[in-house]
């Protein structure tokens, strides 16, 4: 997934193929644990989103431990079954708008 500093709410969201409601819903637990603050933006019907220091580094131990279930993944299924299923997981979601 891409790096997006300080998205709004909306742009994340899109990004997520998610609804604001969702993800919103979701953000919850993330504000009243510190992980993330969410901020006015530029102006009064967005706001921007924004990972705290705790978040930060809560977010770079998430990306060592996907990187491990990435690679268990491949060991398991193999380069070419991970290939596939590769493609396939590509073809549903371009059914979704």
């Amino acid at each position: 997934m891409e790096s997006r500093e300080n998205a709004t709410v909306g742009e994340l969201a899109s990004l997520m193929r998610i609804d604001r409601t969702t993800l919103n819903r979701n953000m919850k637990p993330l504000v009243k644990a510190g992980f993330i603050t969410l901020n006015p933006g530029q102006d009064s019907r967005t706001r921007q989103i924004q990972l705290t220091q705790d978040g930060k580094g809560l977010c770079g131990q998430a990306w060592g431990l996907w990187g491990e279930a990435q690679a268990s993944l491949k060991e398991y299924l193999g380069k070419e079954n991970l290939r596939k299923l590769t493609h396939l997981l590509a073809k549903l979601e371009a059914l979704v708008p």
